[in-house]
């Protein structure tokens, strides 16, 4: 069409009027930031926002790429590798002694307890704003022994704080 943006607009009020009569909800979007349209939306349609919204977590092995649905991803390489340690080798994140060998990895410890600081705050927002879900992604060199970890400690974190989670480990599930 060669109708110019603001004709097109026109053109579009012109449309909508005609059918504004029949609308069970009107909401004039001008100038509204998305997180605000999204709230509006579900407050006129009588959906509560969530107090705890659901949340993704996946552990992945930077090898096989990043997961693309992960909202926030943290790189969890800097910690110390369980690998190197022969009778750790074949255990995995979710074994007690991986997480008694990364309870003492103290930078490990520090970023774990500023995540948690870190997604309240912006799991809290999230909420606010009406999002309706989020995927947290953790990632290390194999994806079977720090990604797990982290993403079980978050996962169990979360759990207890009301979220309903979605714990998924990419390489040990067999699903890339």
């Amino acid at each position: 069409s060669d109708l110019s943006l603001a004709d097109a607009i026109t053109a579009d009020a012109t449309r909508m009027a005609e059918i504004e009569s029949f609308a069970d909800l009107n909401i004039d979007t001008s100038g509204l930031k998305p997180a605000d349209m999204r709230r509006l939306l579900l407050s006129g349609l009588g959906a509560p926002l969530r107090a705890q919204i659901p949340v993704s977590v996946i552990s992945f092995s930077y090898r096989n790429g990043m997961p693309e649905e992960a909202d926030i991803a943290l790189d969890m390489r800097f910690a110390d590798n369980p690998h190197w340690i022969e009778e750790l080798r074949e255990k995995t994140g979710r074994d007690a002694e991986v997480d008694a060998y990364l309870a003492q990895d103290e930078a490990a410890q520090a970023v774990m307890r500023h995540a948690k600081d870190m997604l309240s705050i912006m799991l809290d927002r999230m909420a606010g704003e009406g999002r309706p879900a989020v995927t947290i992604a953790f990632g290390c060199t194999g994806g079977q022994h720090r990604s797990v970890w982290a993403a079980e400690t978050i996962a169990s974190w979360l759990r207890k704080r009301g979220h309903e989670i979605n714990l998924h480990h990419r390489e040990l599930d067999g699903s890339a």
